[in-house]
């Protein structure tokens, strides 16, 4: 639902919407914006974040991390930036790698790419050094659980599961203004924000990240506090429920 409201087709999908449902769930506020733009009534509008399983997704201390790096193969004592996520246009990932590059990245750094999609086979013939191409894991917990910082570097989005598992993992997070996840990092209070298409920014993001472990502390902290108190399973799974009951009554 990141699509901008002027477009003729968003809106004939809002208008079908709004004569077709009895309740709209939004996960963002921008989306409960959109309904109430395209004329949906507010009572039938429920705001529910996504859940995130917390004991599936939770932090490592400092040596668990270590012996996690060594079993996945990463390099021991490495600074691990992760994206983890579909790798296609909307999603950002070329300028990740074109940032990844203009950085003059330590020995320790890397960056490990999860995921699959249209762009991989290209980017990776482009990729700079230190960048590894992992594709689809089936342990992307213990992935998170490893890393020191989490990316989301998307062009367009609505609430990104990847961004909240890695909130849930204690990550400080870099993602880009766009979609709801200004609102979700608290506008910059629970990780760093910068401007989509924009290499340089995210370049000196990852290298402040790099130099100030305290920053990345501090970040993954309160990104997990907000998790715990906002996006967890077990209010995701009330508020349904709840909705559930409302419209069956």
């Amino acid at each position: 639902m990141s699509a901008p409201i002027r477009s003729p087709l968003r809106k004939a999908k809002l208008s079908y919407l709004k004569k077709n449902l009895d309740a709209a769930v939004c996960t963002v506020s921008l989306m409960r914006r959109e309904f109430l733009e395209c004329g949906f009534p507010e009572n039938r509008i429920r705001m529910i974040p996504n859940g995130v399983d917390t004991d599936r997704f939770r932090p490592a201390d400092p040596d668990a991390k270590e012996t996690l790096k060594r079993r996945l193969g990463y390099p021991p004592g490495s600074f691990l930036v992760l994206y983890a996520g579909r790798v296609s246009p909307e999603k950002g990932v070329d300028v990740l790698i074109e940032a990844w590059s203009r950085w003059r990245s330590p020995p320790e750094a890397t960056l490990a790419i999860l995921g699959e999609g249209p762009d991989k086979r290209r980017l990776e013939a482009l990729a700079a050094r230190r960048v590894l191409w992992l594709g689809t894991v089936p342990n992307v917990e213990d992935h998170l659980r490893a890393a020191d910082v989490l990316v989301l570097p998307s062009r367009g989005e609505a609430l990104s599961n990847s961004l909240l598992e890695a909130m849930a993992s204690g990550l400080a997070c870099i993602a880009t203004h766009v979609g709801g996840t200004p609102e979700v990092l608290d506008n910059g209070k629970r990780g760093l924000l910068v401007a989509s298409e924009d290499p340089d920014a995210l370049k000196q993001a990852i290298n402040e990240l790099f130099h100030n472990p305290s920053l990345r502390k501090q970040l993954g902290q309160a990104a997990k506090k907000a998790v715990d108190e906002h996006f967890n399973t077990e209010g995701w799974v009330q508020s349904y429920i709840q909705l559930y009951e409302e419209l069956a009554s």
